[in-house]
């Protein structure tokens, strides 16, 4: 019989350390391995610890930039001062109309034409001085200095384009505002040269109107108008109407006119029976006469006595040749573009107008850039109104 006296030293030797029990030491090695690992992890930011690491030596690739590259050269800001008490007036050009709370987009910033960099700059957002107040909102306005809305907002030609003997080709693509996707894609696409032509109940329009502008696209503005089949074809809210009495034709005019700035004429919107009409048609165009734009017919109405009115009170206009998709389908829209080609170099200009079909876009994209090759110069609308004027 054994006991724990006379037992051999050897068989505890096989279950205990220094006679501490082997379970117990192993749970104490755990426990301080892991206090370890632990103390590490969050004392050491390092997560990629312990991962294979090579050291890269890298390249300097920055390159300057030049005064080419960049396309805006008038930036401002309605800061006097600059930090430090140097005034902003030599570089900027304030232009805030009053302390009214309101939304007007005052500032005035100018974009040098990225395209052509000797012609004159572009303003993007609209002039004090080109701006009246009203119960309707913001409308255009001649300024004291005798500048119009049609100049100022016109977009410049060099004079070596209008010198040259080239067929000239302008087109009015219109709805723009009306969808997104197809305003966005009609900003993209189209040349700057071709106008655009803003509806007045688009949405985003003054993000719409300051991307065209900052492109440096010449904008007008769509004016509804009462068509023959009137009111079961409705141009929409506010339009101009026969049967009412002047002064409410002319506050739904100015509801239009103020839904966006920075344009430099109007064209119709519809409008047949409207534009047929020479007292309520006639009290239109003076009033666009005297906020100094100038207004272009479609063509698409025969009996528009647009030019007749116009000339009787020296209105800068002009009546567009062809519609170019009344067709919206890819092969007729060429077929039309080639037509306008014809007239130009019969007549030396032709215009046309077109709808934001995107169908319609991609064709006059793809036009614009061969009818180049082809020795045809487009040009914007108030080029056009120029030429025929000059042609007489």
């Amino acid at each position: 019989m054994t006991d724990d006296l006379s037992a051999p030293i050897q068989g505890k030797s096989r279950n205990a350390l220094f006679g501490i029990p082997t379970p117990f030491v192993v749970l104490s090695f755990l426990i301080v391995f892991s206090a370890t690992l632990a103390g590490w992890i969050f004392l050491v930011d390092d997560p990629l610890g312990g991962e294979p690491r090579k050291v890269v030596e890298l390249a300097d690739t920055e390159t300057a930039l030049s005064s080419s590259d960049i396309g805006v050269i008038g930036l401002r800001t309605n800061l006097d001062e600059e930090p430090g008490g140097r005034s902003n007036k030599d570089q900027t050009e304030k232009t805030t109309t009053d302390d009214d709370p309101g939304p007007p987009p005052v500032d005035v910033v100018t974009v040098r034409d990225p395209t052509d960099p000797t012609i004159d700059a572009i303003a993007i957002t609209p002039r004090e001085q080109l701006l009246e107040k009203t119960a309707a909102g913001f409308l255009p306005k001649v300024a004291s200095d005798g500048t119009s809305p049609a100049q100022a907002y016109a977009r410049p030609v060099d004079a070596a384009t209008l010198n040259a003997n080239l067929p000239r080709v302008a087109i009015v693509v219109g709805g723009i505002g009306l969808s997104a996707g197809t305003s966005d894609q009609a900003l993209e696409a189209l040349p700057v040269d071709v106008t655009l032509a803003f509806a007045p109940y688009g949405q985003r329009l003054d993000n719409l109107v300051r991307k065209a502008r900052q492109k440096g696209h010449e904008l007008v503005l769509q004016v509804p108008m009462e068509p023959y089949d009137f009111p079961n074809n409705d141009p929409g809210p506010h339009t101009l109407l026969t049967s009412l009495k002047p002064t409410e034709n002319l506050d739904r005019l100015h509801w239009v006119l103020a839904q966006m700035t920075t344009y430099a004429g109007v064209v119709n919107y519809m409008g047949a029976r409207y534009s047929s009409d020479d007292s309520a048609f006639g009290a239109t165009l003076k009033e666009l006469q005297k906020r100094g734009l100038y207004y272009v017919d479609d063509g698409s109405s025969p009996r528009s006595q647009a030019l007749n009115l116009t000339q009787e009170i020296d209105m800068p206009s002009l009546r567009a040749d062809l519609i170019v998709d009344g067709l919206p389908d890819g092969p007729s829209i060429e077929g039309r573009l080639l037509q306008l080609e014809a007239i130009a170099r019969e007549r030396g200009l032709a215009v046309g107008v077109a709808s934001a079909y995107p169908i319609s876009i991609d064709v006059i994209n793809r036009w614009a850039r061969e009818a180049e090759d082809r020795g045809i110069v487009l040009v914007p609308i108030s080029a056009a109104i120029q030429s025929r004027a000059d042609a007489g």
